[in-house]
């Protein structure tokens, strides 16, 4: 992922985990509201990517459009199977 992050500086990746194993000292916790406003302050102007599980992805779309995010500025896709 740093690698993706030094070829494109406008692409920016938080990594969270739920449930962390020992050792871990990342983030830890589902992504929600809140910490979509700490990690990225200009949310409001972002476009926002969501792969995964259909009820992950179902979850980040809800949190999202909450938020006033605009239908426009959501993309998203499923990646069940893991």
């Amino acid at each position: 992922m740093t690698e993706l992050s030094h070829a494109n500086p406008n692409l920016g990746f938080v990594i969270t985990v739920t449930e962390p194993g020992p050792g871990w000292t990342g983030r830890n916790g589902r992504i929600n509201r809140a910490m979509i406003e700490q990690e990225v302050p200009d949310w409001r102007e972002r476009v926002f990517f969501i792969s995964g599980p259909a009820v992950m992805v179902n979850a980040m779309l809800a949190v999202l459009r909450e938020m006033g995010i605009p239908e426009d500025h959501l993309r998203s896709e499923f990646f069940p199977g893991y």
